[in-house]
């Protein structure tokens, strides 16, 4: 599955929830079904690679999304 990116000066959250809706969207254009049934997901995770003890500003930490795909 091709990878999407996010990256950008602004508010962790806000750059989360942008992602988030790219990866949906993007997988909606391409015809994907999620692993999920309404808002209860199969497997969807967030794995922070940044260590908060390294890096404390969270508007800098590294986030992969990781949602999986029906089938």
């Amino acid at each position: 599955m091709p990878e999407i990116v996010e990256r950008a000066e602004q508010p962790y959250v806000a750059v989360r929830a942008k992602a988030t809706g790219d990866l949906l969207a993007w997988a909606e254009q391409e015809g994907l079904e999620w692993d999920a049934d309404g808002d209860r997901w199969g497997a969807r995770l967030e794995v922070y690679k940044s260590d908060p003890l390294e890096v404390p500003d969270r508007d800098q930490w590294e986030t992969e999304l990781l949602f999986r795909l029906r089938g």
